[in-house]
């Protein structure tokens, strides 16, 4: 089991450089998901809010991150957005892949979205990530849409009701 922590002024450069082992194994991988210029320090805290970046720890080591924020007018433009916790920056770190540590950071998202009185769950990923779109189909996320972002690039967003 995970011991999440949130990140703090002490541990962001931790949770920053485990964000971009992920991207740089992405892009490696040429399955690139997140801009690694956006990961760093300066401009990564100038769009994000450090209390809504939390990690997760096995055994004394970072294995799992994720966002929760209560808005994301840039994916979801017509909603009520303090309904809604928005999982972001889902990760795990490769070597730990397979163990349910998603699983538990999205666990995490739910209960944390129980606590704060939010009606939905809610996310966004590649339309063409086959892995991502199973792991939240199998958690009980629905499909609400797929968007296209750019010609031939499509984003799927799902949500689930609490």
């Amino acid at each position: 089991m995970l011991e999440i922590k949130v990140v703090s002024n002490e541990t962001i450069d931790e949770f920053l450089e485990f964000l971009k082992r992920i991207a740089r194994w992405l892009n490696e991988s040429e399955r690139g998901m997140w801009n690694i210029d956006k990961l760093e320090k300066d401009m990564f805290l100038s769009s994000n809010d450090i209390s809504d970046c939390y990690m997760g720890y096995a055994d004394d080591k970072l294995v799992a991150s994720v966002i929760l924020t209560e808005d994301n007018v840039f994916m979801w433009p017509d909603l009520k957005q303090d309904e809604t916790i928005f999982i972001g920056k889902l990760g795990v770190a490769r070597e730990y892949s397979g163990k349910g540590y998603a699983r538990e950071m999205i666990d995490f998202a739910y209960d944390e979205a129980k606590k704060r009185s939010k009606k939905y769950l809610r996310l966004d990923c590649y339309a063409d990530r086959e892995y991502l779109c199973k792991l939240y189909e199998d958690y009980g996320f629905t499909l609400v849409e797929k968007r296209e972002m750019m010609p031939g690039l499509f984003a799927a967003l799902y949500e689930m009701k609490l």
